[in-house]
């Protein structure tokens, strides 16, 4: 056998093997992310995204109408690393009415709400999530149309508790 050939030979049982390894799915796992659906729930003036995850405090957002008059806000969630829009819904909230909703799967999330007679946006990244934390995002309706926010934490130190979130600029 001639050193071409058996170099072929080589190549051809490294391409079986890697090949293998990966249809076992012993090759690089994939991402949370990149494996299945995000289920999200929505009802009345609520909703969830992610199925609660074990050992995940999920991070809350309400959405509130300090105002005198009913306001229409819309409200999205979307996973830039998936180009995906999880939720795009508008409510329509008397006044101390709010919309309360859950993000159950730890990811890199974008929330954005909207007045949209009223031209007021709030954007906010969500990418932190642990055991041993509770967080929250409130977005205020002034009377006035304006938006204002807010995003809390307990800040307790958890040793190794984080859980890795891929940011568009790190997953592209």
């Amino acid at each position: 056998m001639n050193a071409r050939a058996g170099r072929r030979r080589v190549l051809l049982v490294a391409a079986v093997l890697v090949g293998g390894l990966v249809l076992s799915g012993c090759g690089a796992p994939l991402s949370g992310d990149e494996r299945e659906p995000i289920p999200v729930d929505g009802s009345g003036q609520s909703f969830a995204i992610g199925d609660p995850v074990e050992d995940v405090s999920p991070h809350t957002v309400t959405v509130v109408n300090d105002g005198n008059e009913i306001r229409t806000v819309a409200v999205s969630v979307a996973v830039p690393v998936r180009n995906e829009t999880l939720l795009n819904r508008s409510y329509s909230l008397a006044p101390g009415e709010r919309v309360r909703g859950e993000l159950r799967r730890p990811a890199y999330y974008e929330l954005a709400v909207d007045l949209p007679r009223r031209e007021a946006t709030h954007s906010d990244a969500i990418e932190t999530f642990d055991h041993c934390n509770s967080y929250g995002t409130t977005v205020q309706i002034r009377s006035d149309g304006s938006l204002s926010a807010r995003t809390g934490s307990t800040l307790a130190g958890c040793e190794n508790a984080q859980f890795p979130t891929p940011t568009p600029t790190a997953a592209g």
